[in-house]
């Protein structure tokens, strides 16, 4: 994630640093004994995944304060 007009090489430079970390063996084994279960998903697919989950969650959201009313 990135704010809001951070440029596309900026963003392409996040994404593939992330995936590389996320694909490094060691790293796959080091959140593996944790308990971390980590799923890449391409940033669109993240997004609209994110906002189904948003907008299915709102009114708990609203209720515990994490959104105002």
């Amino acid at each position: 994630m990135a704010p809001k007009g951070t440029p596309a090489p900026v963003l392409r430079h996040i994404h593939d640093a992330a995936r590389a970390a996320i694909e490094d063996k060691k790293f796959a084994e080091a959140m593996e004994q944790r308990g971390v279960d980590v799923d890449y998903r391409p940033g669109d697919q993240l997004r609209g995944e994110l906002w189904r989950e948003y907008r299915a969650h709102t009114e708990i959201l609203k209720r515990i304060g994490l959104i105002k009313q």
